[in-house]
């Protein structure tokens, strides 16, 4: 299959440019490249690569994504001009079309979501004036209306959700010490805080409950459910003391059943905001972004910053990970979702050539079709 290049290369811009466009770094990017306890990749697995479909959404990324009834709800996020939307698109894969539908009331981006049924559920997240939000509200796709449901106990952003048995759990996160500043002003003496926090949501009886933490706290990473697990795969930790924390290269599985976690083979690849999707039983970990750290400085971080196209499968039957092809394109904070057994990567950004800081972003309106195909034992 050829070499695999992990590294997509950065625009140049001033920091302080950087900062005034919005771009969250010290929400997204202040992670370090951790130390992995890794196993040996096992094998390399094709994949068939289809093209981005033609008719082209709303540019966005930080956003949320859901499939109900073989459609994907593209959800909220920021656009262009880095402004988070509250607008819902919903891709139909057998027509290749897009379709507007009834904005999020909360416009917001980094967000938890999950579908339940017919209804999409918002979670968390952040707005330009309030850096993290405990806000739920419902998309119901059958009637195209959205009503606010009880909010999350504990306000965050950057948090993944997902669904067991028709509950949803609101895992992780981060979220400034302040109620004030948003994405396009980043105050140097506020701090930020990674949670470990896991709090379930039942939509029958529209409450909350408080379940066992996670071991690491974490944010921007990734989850998906099997069974009565959920996989919390990736993520980073905040800056500390003036230094960059790290990039995870973390697997911890946490049973629904036992209200327990326990730790599993950690991936390859350290990184933070990549997605995840499952097909036949196994869990395919897309993207994300990464630094060769410590670092000392934002400076230093910014120069340093990659996003990657890397895919790798996690076989929770065997406890093992492999490789698999590619993604075409080098992005991350994007949406991954599966119909049909292909997984329809949507949105995110990747970084314009040229190293540098990350000041130029090129973010992706269209869609890009990934499509598995296992490899013999």
């Amino acid at each position: 299959m050829g070499r695999v290049t992990l590294e997509s290369a950065l625009g140049r811009r001033s920091v302080r440019t950087v900062l005034a466009a919005g771009l969250i770094p010290a929400t997204l990017l202040l992670f370090g490249l951790g130390a992995s306890r890794t196993p040996p990749l096992a094998a390399i697995e094709p994949a068939e690569q289809g093209p981005r479909q033609e008719e082209r959404p709303l540019t966005r990324s930080y956003h949320g994504a859901a499939v109900v009834n073989g459609r994907i709800y593209v959800i909220g996020g920021a656009g262009e001009d880095n402004k988070p939307p509250g607008s819902v698109e919903v891709y139909d894969p057998a027509t290749g079309t897009w379709a507007a539908r009834a904005n999020m009331p909360t416009a917001r981006g980094l967000f938890g979501t999950s579908a339940v049924g017919g209804t999409i559920y918002a979670i968390g997240g952040t707005t330009r004036g309030r850096d993290k939000l405990a806000v739920v509200e419902a998309y119901d796709t059958a009637t195209d209306t959205w009503t606010r449901r009880a909010d999350m106990p504990t306000p965050r952003n950057a948090l993944s959700a997902a669904v067991v048995d028709g509950k949803i759990y609101a895992i992780g996160g981060w979220g400034y010490d302040r109620p004030e500043g948003g994405w396009e002003s980043i105050d140097p003496t506020a701090t930020g805080q990674d949670f470990s926090t896991v709090e379930v949501y039942d939509p029958e009886t529209d409450t909350w409950a408080t379940r066992a933490d996670m071991p690491t706290p974490r944010s921007h990473m990734t989850v998906s459910a099997l069974g009565a697990k959920i996989y919390a795969i990736g993520g980073g930790a905040r800056i500390v003391a003036g230094r960059s924390g790290e990039y995870r290269s973390l697997l911890e599985v946490y049973d629904t059943a036992t209200n327990r976690w326990a730790r599993a083979a950690d991936p390859p690849t350290p990184r933070s905001v990549p997605s995840s999707s499952v097909i036949d039983g196994r869990i395919y970990v897309m993207g994300g972004a990464f630094h060769r750290g410590p670092t000392s400085s934002t400076e230093e971080l910014m120069r340093t910053v990659r996003t990657l196209s890397v895919v790798e499968v996690y076989d929770p039957a065997s406890g093992r990970w492999t490789r698999a092809a590619d993604l075409a394109t080098a992005r991350g904070w994007f949406s991954t979702s599966v119909v049909n057994g292909k997984v329809y990567v949507v949105g995110g950004h990747s970084l314009a050539p040229d190293a540098g800081t990350l000041g130029v972003k090129i973010t992706f309106p269209g869609i890009e079709v990934y499509t598995p195909t296992r490899s013999a034992p």
